[in-house]
């Protein structure tokens, strides 16, 4: 593959010092450095090492270019690994906290795709040596797929399999067979074609799971076949996301965006989109849990958890977006395949 360039233009000083500054509501965003590389597609997924270290990607396949993980050295600015995941083309990908493992779904049109059941079977690679490490429903048509945080876990969500929880160490799965159990439970109701879920998430160890429909609806369960709570809706769900604290629950609809409390659970906090509606788009929460970052086809927000108040916002468009384990930096992956990172200015840093 050709790279653009080992070396990303970096548009301020790197700001990968120990003494950067945890992003907050109060510091100006700015951004520190561009990383892009030719013949890729799209950003499916953006995540960063345990340590910071290393910012990796996952580019989603197009006619043009296979599905790829990219690893680039933040602190020397060079493209360090890079892996295909071919043959099957990638359409959807999610990491796991420490960007190790990689949970991708095959086959089907690009990021962004408006078609459910786009996909077909999902794979998990180890994006330090390129390897599948487990390959799942081959044959299942899926929309989306969710890892959590620990890497133990992977909820995969279509019109075939309706929900599929499957543990990605086999010998675990006795340590969570309710959750196994309440698996097999969905895929027959959703056999009978109710809420068959277009966006689904984990929390950190994949105790409480939540999943949206193509009519706005959501539902949250946690071990057991019982619902916690269900919201409606009027329009597509996007995307959701847990904070790490399993405090909040963010709901991305094509018409608005939502927090919720799950000690209550209630909505903390509504915003509408600006533009309707919203085609595509992703949400993150940083460690804290205090601000959350939405991409999306109508440009980017850095929003307050609580009150979802912008804190930043940019009008380009965004398909991933990821915090760094420390907080300090964000990172926002685009459908050219660049993905641009962003720090507090220098004058707010320590």
């Amino acid at each position: 593959m050709r790279v653009t360039s080992l070396e990303p233009v970096l548009v301020a000083p790197p700001a990968f010092a120990p003494h950067t500054t945890r992003l907050n509501s109060a510091c100006k965003l700015a951004q520190i450095a561009e990383f892009a590389a030719s013949d890729v597609g799209p950003v499916a997924a953006v995540a960063f090492d345990a340590e910071a270290q290393q910012l990796v990607v996952a580019h989603a396949s197009t006619n043009e270019a296979p599905g790829q993980v990219l690893r680039w050295a933040l602190t020397e600015g060079t493209l360090a690994a890079i892996h295909n995941l071919g043959p099957a083309t990638v359409v959807k990908a999610q990491f796991d906290a420490s960007g190790r493992l990689l949970g991708a779904i095959g086959g089907g049109d690009a990021v962004g795709s408006d078609l459910e059941g786009r996909g077909r079977g999902v794979r998990v690679w180890d994006t330090r040596s390129g390897e599948v490490v487990r390959e799942l429903v081959p044959d299942a048509r899926v929309n989306d797929l969710a890892l959590s945080a620990d890497g133990d876990w992977l909820l995969s969500g279509g019109p075939t399999l309706c929900l599929g929880l499957d543990p990605l160490d086999p010998t675990r799965s006795e340590e969570k067979k309710g959750l196994l159990l309440w698996a097999e439970a969905e895929m027959k109701t959703c056999a009978r074609g109710v809420r068959v879920p277009v966006a689904v998430a984990l929390d950190a160890v994949g105790a409480i799971r939540a999943y949206g429909t193509v009519e706005g609806d959501v539902g949250l369960w946690q071990d057991g076949p019982e619902i916690l709570v269900g919201w409606r809706g009027r329009a597509r769900v996007l995307d959701l996301e847990f904070d790490r604290a399993r405090r909040y629950l963010a709901i991305l609809r094509e018409d608005s965006l939502v927090v919720s409390n799950l000690a209550v659970p209630l909505h903390l906090a509504e915003a509408q989109a600006r533009s309707l509606p919203v085609e595509y788009g992703a949400i993150a929460f940083d460690p804290t849990g205090s601000l959350l970052a939405v991409a999306t086809n109508d440009g980017w927000q850095l929003r307050e958890t609580r009150s979802l108040q912008i804190v930043a916002q940019g009008g380009d468009s965004a398909t991933a977006v990821a915090f760094s384990p420390d907080g300090c930096l964000l990172s926002l992956g685009d459908e050219a395949g660049v993905v641009r990172l962003y720090a507090c200015a220098p004058s707010q840093r320590d």
